[in-house]
C-alpha cells in the first residue's frame, strides 16, 4: 500500500475546508510522512527478499543471517529511535526545554 501525495496541490487547502488550517497542516504532515514509511518499507522488504534467497541458495550464512535479522530490527524501529536526522523525527532538534533560573 502506498500514499499518492500528488493529489495534495494548491487547491488542497479549499477542497478539505471542513478542517481547520492547524488540522490541515498536519494532515498534509502525516500523508508525506507515510509516503516515506511506505517507501522505507518496500526497501526493507525488497533488501530481506533478496538476503533471504541469497540464504535459500547458499545454505547456512552467519553473515547473510545477521544482515537479514537487521532487516528485520530496522522494521521494528520507531521513527524517534532511527536518528535519520530529519525535522520532524528527530530528539530535541530545534526544542529546548525552558530552565528556571538559579
Amino acid at each position: 500500500m502506498t500514499v499518492n501525495t500528488f493529489g495534495v496541490t494548491k487547491n488542497f487547502a479549499n477542497q478539505i475546508f471542513m478542517i481547520s488550517v492547524h488540522a490541515q497542516r498536519k494532515l498534509v504532515g502525516l500523508l508525506f510522512f507515510w509516503e516515506e514509511e511506505c517507501t522505507r518499507w518496500q526497501l526493507l522488504d525488497a533488501e530481506g527478499r533478496e538476503i533471504q534467497s541469497a540464504l535459500d541458495t547458499d545454505g547456512q550464512n552467519e553473515d547473510l543471517e545477521i544482515a537479514l535479522a537487521a532487516v528485520e530490527m530496522k522494521k521494528k524501529l520507531l521513527p524517534s529511535q532511527r536518528g535519520e536526522g530529519t525535522a520532524n523525527v528527530s530528539s530535541g532538534r530545534g526544542h529546548e526545554l525552558p530552565t528556571y533560573a538559579q
